[in-house]
């Protein structure tokens, strides 16, 4: 992964096929407004250099990318890196 690559290279990466993902996020996007829950979390900078390389709503792009990965993953079913 580059700090230059597109938010739709990363979802392919991150989930395979970028349509797919890209039509989750939508979907995910059209839900009514759930609240939000603020934390702290440690990304590889290369993750963050990514998202935020695509603009300002780069928070809320993570969001939509982990929750596009739980429709097809279970994370207890991952194991340490």
């Amino acid at each position: 992964m580059t700090e230059l690559q597109s938010t739709d290279e990363l979802l392919e990466e991150l989930f395979g096929d970028p349509k797919a993902a890209a039509a989750a996020a939508r979907a995910r996007l059209r839900e009514p407004s759930q609240r939000r829950e603020d934390v702290q979390l440690q990304l590889d900078p290369e993750v963050l250099n990514a998202f935020r390389a695509a603009g300002g709503d780069w928070q809320r792009r993570i969001n939509l990318a982990l929750s596009t990965w739980l429709v097809e993953n279970d994370p207890k079913q991952m194991h340490s890196a």
